[in-house]
């Protein structure tokens, strides 16, 4: 299941222990696997706090297009616990645009579910999604805008 919810959650002025939790419109779609977000490797103290904020092994992850991102204006980024963690690939980014685009102009923002992935023989810890197809996705909330 994806669901959407309001972008104002998740830059402030929301109350209560999780605010990207609030006013998530559930969208029906099932996974179809899931993905590696890439530059975690970057960035492991906010893949740390997002592990420890984990419930049942996973956790709610946002995505967000970043067209201001100086290595690729098309790059999607990858939200938990209100920190960066990573991107989508390049190629998941491309696939994923229309879906983020469509949620951006509705002022919401796309969820996910994001669970850990330990590299063996290593500290560094990678965080993946489960993604639904985009195409679905964007079938998903075409329906449920025009329903309104």
């Amino acid at each position: 299941m994806i669901a959407v919810g309001l972008m104002s959650r998740l830059f402030g002025g929301a109350s209560g222990p999780d605010p990207y939790v609030a006013g998530q419109r559930p969208v029906g779609v099932d996974y179809s696997g899931s993905v590696i977000i890439v530059g975690t490797e970057y960035r492991q103290p906010a893949v740390v706090a997002a592990i420890k904020a984990m419930a049942g092994g996973e956790t709610l992850a946002f995505l967000e297009a970043e067209p201001s991102n100086p290595h690729d204006p098309l790059a999607v980024r990858v939200i938990v616990a209100g920190a960066t963690i990573g991107y989508l690939s390049a190629a998941q980014a491309r696939r994923y645009q229309s879906a983020v685009a469509l949620a951006a102009q509705h002022s919401e923002f796309i969820t996910v579910r994001a669970f850990a992935d330990p590299v063996p023989g290593s500290s560094i810890v990678h965080l993946k999604l489960r993604l639904p197809d985009a195409t679905d996705v964007v079938r998903e909330l075409e329906t449920a805008y025009a329903a309104g």
